[in-house]
């Protein structure tokens, strides 16, 4: 299975839109829609990115994106909660892991970026 592949299947947005489906979401095709755009170029920038230096940026510019489309003042309104952080998070640093990013056990570069 491929890096992209596994990704997608991995995607809290995936799950979001079967909770949206079987009447269990709060969120709008909109933002579910919106925030699976940011995390398809989230994930396809990462193949480009080689050092931890470019892999934080695209992490940054992801994590900013969000917060401009469903942080405390998104766009779409504020619809980044608890829940929806705790299922994005994991899965940005596992993807920034997977393109070579070492971490430290409990360490999270996006809690100083985010706004949700």
């Amino acid at each position: 299975m491929t890096k992209s592949r596994k990704a997608d299947q991995e995607r809290p947005t995936a799950t979001w839109r079967e909770d949206l489906a079987e009447g269990g979401s709060s969120l709008t095709e909109e933002q579910i829609a919106a925030v699976d755009a940011i995390l398809d170029q989230f994930v396809s920038r990462l193949e480009g990115s080689r050092d931890r230096a470019q892999i934080l940026q695209v992490l940054h510019e992801t994590v900013n994106a969000l917060n401009e489309s469903g942080g405390l003042h998104g766009r779409l309104g504020n619809f980044i909660e608890t829940d929806e952080r705790e299922d994005l998070v994991p899965f940005l640093l596992e993807e920034a892991k997977r393109a070579g990013l070492a971490l430290k056990p409990g360490e999270d570069p996006t809690a100083a970026w985010r706004e949700w």
